[in-house]
């Protein structure tokens, strides 16, 4: 505990992990040297470890490129390979890319343009905040990368869950599960494309592409062209789930090497296309405009070809098809539990409908386009079934909702009124039935208070940023009750902050190891009533990923209030701020300036950082994280080293890096 201490409170200082030790080597420039300068800007940095003297040539699922490996002529994939030796790659793997994961901006001589006017002199220019979540950071990243490919003992572009085999008292992680998959490489490539690209389902094309930092590009893209090559190799794997044309893009998981995994499971679990859609158009935008002639063939021959319906090789145009033509059906939920209808699958294939469409547009497919726009209006009014009203002060987003067959199912043609005959694909003629009417009761059918929400706000949110709007409708009215299905998107909006609210009062008095209220930070579970622990059917524990997420969000929505520059307090979120700021509130609006602004924002910020630090408060000091928490000795328990725990700590940390910067 005494580590975890020293970690928490950023006294622990030397490089993490106790296999590499990294050190940087910077070339100040002189007059004597500036002629050498060239030769010194290749060499960025040595890395000191006997590990590396007999590490394979493949790292993360990348093979060492040479010439013929190269995929561009004079393009940034060549260029690496020019350039970077085995050593290099390796090391720039594992350590250099690390910094970016750390919220860190940096950058080398040949690459000065992109170091701010007066913050460096020397060849290579880092700077960082320092202290436990930048160490956390480097952890991580080196975590998921040491979780892919032949390095993590899976085929080339895999990502592992864990390494956890079922040995002793750990579960079996080794697989590839699908979702987990997709998060991993969309927070990979959060930390090299620019923030617009990000949104994808708001996106629109820019004259140029040029990345956040270049050296992230040689060394991250070839890890996501191999994860690109391994998706499209199993989506023409005949499952238990079905083919391509049949189903099996909804199959959960599968073996390391490649294999189908025929074993009982629940499945199909329909979030899994529209999560690699969501991850992979953003690459997609990006290189059509970096603008090299082979990117563009690069996305038609193996991303989006317009010519084609469901075609081998393209990867996220068979997985939008699979999702324009199937969002409405049932499946199992990200817990992989509960078969129904879930919001955080609605959210997701939504935003993957609506990034479909403007790509689908600019490849020059208006039909596809067009078709994808339509679904994904037709899930926006589904989203409605989903919230619960439990009286005039209380409403919420529930996470599921359950047993409905072609009641629910009539949502795929839902039109514009509740109760309106709708023709199904089949041209079957059925009436839809509400939910939350007269049909069985929201408590029989829904899993009301769940985690999947807030991952679900999280990873579909408008970032904002470059096409940021500064004035929502919500700040200056009061919002409609019920909400418009749209404000789910709003990480501020009162329905998701009030619902942020009553998941974490759900969780009062499960869990030992917390103290205190929930503003104080709470580490979190999934739900109240989950009984997997980890390992089997017990007593449920808090998950890094629930904690990380609720994080997440609320630094998020710090940001949207900092650029909004006023909270409108509803009936919804009187409860959330009375609780937040510490005092009684009422309905009213906080503008900039008044003083009440600025103590909600600054206790806001607090809170978010409570739920950080107390999930950070139960790493040891080589940053592992496993999937979850003991419930009442604080102790990691379940699958070690979890991929999407070290995931959902980066993209909390970069979250909270840009809110800090918006406040700053």
């Amino acid at each position: 505990m005494g580590e975890d201490r020293a970690m928490t409170h950023g006294t622990e200082r030397r490089r993490p992990g106790p296999h590499v030790n990294a050190r940087l080597i910077v070339f100040p420039e002189s007059s004597h040297s500036r002629e050498r300068s060239a030769i010194k800007r290749d060499r960025l940095c040595r890395l000191r470890s006997s590990t590396l003297t007999s590490a394979p040539r493949t790292l993360g699922g990348i093979t060492a490129m040479n010439e013929k490996e190269a995929l561009f002529n004079r393009h940034p994939l060549q260029r690496s390979a020019r350039h970077y030796s085995t050593r290099r790659m390796l090391f720039g793997l594992v350590g250099v890319i690390s910094l970016a994961a750390l919220g860190c901006s940096w950058s080398v001589a040949y690459a000065q343009r992109h170091i701010p006017q007066g913050r460096s002199r020397g060849n290579i220019y880092i700077s960082c905040n320092g202290g436990p979540a930048s160490q956390q950071g480097d952890v991580s990243f080196r975590k998921i990368l040491e979780n892919i490919g032949p390095g993590a003992g899976a085929k080339d572009g895999l990502v592992v869950a864990s390494k956890s085999r079922g040995e002793g008292d750990e579960p079996d992680y080794f697989y590839t599960w699908t979702r987990d998959s997709a998060l991993t490489i969309k927070t990979l490539l959060a930390h090299f494309l620019p923030e617009r690209y990000l949104s994808p389902w708001a996106f629109y094309p820019y004259s140029s592409a040029k990345s956040d930092d270049s050296t992230a590009v040689l060394l991250i893209e070839p890890l996501v062209r191999a994860y690109i090559s391994s998706q499209s190799e199993l989506q023409m794997l005949s499952t238990r789930s079905g083919d391509l044309l049949s189903g099996g893009l909804n199959e959960p998981k599968f073996g390391t090497d490649g294999t189908a995994f025929m074993g009982d499971w629940g499945r199909p679990q329909r979030d899994g296309p529209a999560l690699r859609a969501l991850a992979l158009i953003p690459y997609a935008q990006y290189l059509l405009d970096r603008g090299f002639a082979l990117d563009k063939a690069y996305v038609r021959e193996h991303l989006y070809n317009p010519k084609r319906v469901r075609a081998p090789g393209r990867v996220i145009k068979n997985d939008l098809e699979e999702v324009a033509n199937g969002w409405w059906e049932e499946g199992y939920d990200l817990w992989e539990e509960l078969q129904g209808h879930h919001l955080w699958t609605r959210l997701v294939s939504l935003r993957a409908l609506q990034a479909g469409s403007k790509l689908a547009e600019r490849m020059g497919d208006p039909l596809a386009a067009e078709y994808y726009a339509k679904a994904a209006k037709r899930v926006e009014a589904s989203l409605i079934e989903f919230w619960v009203v439990e009286d005039s002060h209380k409403g919420y987003w529930a996470s599921s909702i359950a047993g409905f067959g072609d009641g629910l199912r009539a949502m795929a043609g839902k039109a514009e009124t509740i109760g309106e005959a709708i023709r199904l694909p089949s041209d079957q003629q059925v009436m839809k039935q509400s939910s939350m009417g007269s049909s069985p009761t929201a408590e029989s059918v829904t899993k009301d208070l769940d985690c999947g929400f807030v991952l679900g706000v999280l990873h579909t949110a408008d970032l904002g940023g470059w096409n940021d709007t500064v004035e929502t409708d919500w700040t200056r009215v009061e919002p409609p009750d019920p909400p418009n299905p749209s404000d789910l998107f709003d990480r501020g909006h009162p329905s998701v902050l009030a619902t942020l609210r009553l998941y974490a009062l759900s969780l009062q008095g499960l869990y030992r190891v917390n103290q205190g209220d929930w503003t104080s930070g709470w580490v979190l579970g999934r739900y109240a009533k989950d009984v997997y622990d980890g390992v089997g059917q017990s007593t449920a524990n808090p998950w890094f990923i629930c904690t990380h997420a609720f994080a997440h969000v609320l630094y998020l929505a710090h940001r949207s209030f900092l650029r909004a520059g006023l909270i409108r307090l509803s009936r919804h979120t009187t409860p959330f701020w009375s609780d937040v700021v510490g005092r009684p509130v009422n309905e009213t609006t906080w503008s900039v300036g008044d003083g009440n602004f600025e103590r909600a924002t600054q206790s806001l910020w607090d809170v978010a950082e409570a739920y950080r630090l107390a999930a950070q408060g139960h790493v040891p000091s080589n940053g592992s994280m496993s999937e979850q928490i003991h419930r009442i000795d604080g102790e990691q328990r379940g699958a070690r080293d979890l991929t999407w725990s070290h995931a959902s700590f980066l993209d909390m940390n970069r979250a909270r890096q840009k809110a800090r910067q918006d406040w700053q």
